[in-house]
């Protein structure tokens, strides 16, 4: 935040906090910042949500959204804090570990050889499917850069892929 806009008062602190999901979960959790712009209560949090399935996001959503609602009221007061009804705006952010699914590997490639990223961000990412039910419900994606491909993490020393094998 620019110092100036804290001198000014535009941009106040209101709270921050963090929520883990456990030791087994390992690095799983968020970072929560609640400030108060311009006269409305923003929330950015920032997280690192379980890569192994949806049902395990979904659970990892609700777990710190109900965590995060807890710190964020007045430790005195029993009430459940629906982020929602209290912040003007709710900024997800982070390592969600939303996949491109339900597509071959052979079809991903076409896309990207023919630049067509669009379409496997509308038809084939798992987001969309969770925001038609509860984790992200109601929450809205910016417009994607044309150019901004998935990402995939591959040494070029790395044995080559065995497609075959289950985890690919």
């Amino acid at each position: 935040v620019r110092k100036s806009y804290l001198e000014n008062s535009w941009v106040s602190f209101l709270k921050a906090c963090t929520a883990s999901l456990g030791a087994r979960q390992g690095s799983k959790g968020a970072v929560a910042l609640a400030l108060l712009v311009n006269g409305m209560p923003f929330c950015f949090i920032s997280c690192h949500l379980p890569a192994k399935s949806l049902e395990q996001r979904k659970q990892a959503f609700e777990a710190l959204t109900e965590m995060i609602g807890r710190e964020m009221t007045d430790k005195g007061s029993f009430v459940s804090f629906d982020l929602k009804a209290h912040f003007h705006q709710i900024i997800w952010m982070g390592d969600l570990n939303y996949r491109v699914g339900n597509i071959t590997m052979d079809e991903t490639l076409k896309y990207l050889r023919n630049d067509d990223v669009k379409t496997l961000f509308t038809k084939h990412d798992e987001l969309l499917k969770d925001k038609k039910k509860d984790v992200f419900y109601g929450f809205e994606e910016p417009r994607m850069v044309p150019t901004f491909y998935p990402t995939y993490k591959k040494l070029e020393t790395r044995d080559p892929p065995k497609m075959g094998h289950k985890g690919w």
